[in-house]
């Protein structure tokens, strides 16, 4: 598949993204059994985490994480409140899991319009043979609970 291609489908897939992210947290919120969780979400910022699933390209791990190298002091900025990556431990599809973590949907959607993240976004195809993003809203449903 052609570069302009590949930038091409990364771009309108970013572009469906972020508006479905957007569509999705202007919706109303509906008060069911958990109505006093809704009431403090309202009066602080909702966590949010995007998620990238990531398969390495056939014997090129090594590139891949020598252009993480090369790259990741550019992901780390204001609005970003944490990274982590994961190799999978099985060695299995997706072989890597990178969570980024931003205090609100605000922050998130200030770095997804940083120009050099969104170049860095579209260069990905280049360095993975495949990768999905997805983005989640912190919840409190699931309580730790001390032994």
């Amino acid at each position: 598949m052609p570069l302009k291609q590949k930038i091409f489908y990364i771009s309108i897939g970013v572009i469906l993204l972020a508006s479905f992210q957007i569509g999705f947290h202007l919706l109303p919120r509906f008060a069911f059994a958990d109505s006093h969780q809704a009431q403090e979400a309202e009066s602080q910022p909702e966590p949010i985490k995007t998620l990238f699933l990531i398969d390495y390209p056939l014997g090129g791990k090594s590139a891949y994480l020598e252009w993480v190298k090369e790259v990741s002091p550019s992901l780390v900025t204001e609005e970003v409140a944490r990274i982590r990556s994961y190799d999978n431990f099985e060695g299995s599809s997706p072989h890597r899991f990178v969570e980024m973590e931003f205090n609100s949907i605000e922050d998130m959607q200030k770095y997804q319009r940083r120009s050099e993240i969104r170049a860095l976004m579209a260069d990905m195809s280049n360095h993975t043979s495949r990768s999905e993003v997805h983005t989640f809203i912190q919840r409190s449903d699931y309580v730790k609970l001390s032994p």
